[in-house]
């Protein structure tokens, strides 16, 4: 792929990358969203032509969800601190060994990036934090029900998720 090939790519696709990051690593600093970026944009330029590919878009898109995934798994490695589960009074989630259970974390917290923010709020907090709904009411200032609705959501919208990529 020439110059002028790539930048035409990036004109036209540089803020989806972004959103697909955004969505990926929501609770990852500025910067290091930033990195992830340029393995993208890196990934894409060494292509040596969009002839044969029938989407681009979605192919971009798999491209930024694959380094978004590494980057969660090496950041997980290195920091022991993936959005909110690899947190040292997290309890052992079940898994055979020290492999399942990190790979088990890793899935719940690229399941819980997946999440509508309002869901992932309640979620959080209701089994993470371990608050009561009226506790979350309480908290977000929004009535009880709409905590109830929320959580119902966030969960069957979870395990959908969870299922499909798992």
């Amino acid at each position: 792929m020439n110059q002028s090939e790539f930048e035409e790519l990036y004109e036209k696709y540089h803020i989806q990358i972004r959103k697909v990051i955004n969505r990926f690593l929501s609770g990852i600093s500025p910067a290091d969203k930033e990195d992830v970026e340029q393995l993208v944009l890196i990934a894409i330029s060494k292509l040596e032509s969009t002839d044969n590919i029938n989407n681009i878009g979605a192919f971009i898109n798999g491209i930024t969800a694959k380094k978004c995934k590494d980057y969660l798994r090496k950041f997980c490695q290195n920091k022991e601190s993936l959005v909110y589960i690899d947190d040292p009074d997290t309890p052992d989630l079940g898994g055979k060994d020290q492999t399942d259970n990190y790979n088990l974390k890793i899935a719940i917290s690229s399941t819980l990036e997946k999440l509508n923010p309002k869901h992932k709020q309640v979620l959080v907090m209701q089994y993470m934090e371990e608050k009561s709904l009226e506790q979350i009411s309480s908290t977000l200032g929004i009535p009880l029900g709409t905590v109830k609705s929320r959580s119902s959501k966030a969960r069957k919208n979870f395990k959908e998720i969870f299922e499909k990529e798992n």
